[in-house]
């Protein structure tokens, strides 16, 4: 009985151990806002945007309403 309950704590530890390295493995998230006027307010459409020190270097453009968004951004 103690031998399968030692078994099983072990398995157990190992399933928690490969996922949290499995899930910390290409975590991605999208990055997403608005460009506005800093004194009107008003949305930027055409902003040309980049996140600076990425490899490869990512772009977007704002679009008419002067959002934007990066998508598979590293955390």
């Amino acid at each position: 009985m103690r031998y399968f309950l030692k078994l099983y704590i072990l398995l157990i530890l190992i399933a928690a151990i490969k996922s949290s390295v499995w899930s910390q493995e290409n975590m991605t998230q999208t990055l997403r806002g608005n460009v506005v006027d800093k004194e009107r307010q008003t949305p930027l459409p055409g902003v040309n945007l980049i996140i600076i020190n990425s490899q490869p270097q990512r772009g977007t453009i704002s679009d008419e309403n002067g959002y934007f968004r990066f998508y598979n951004v590293p955390v």
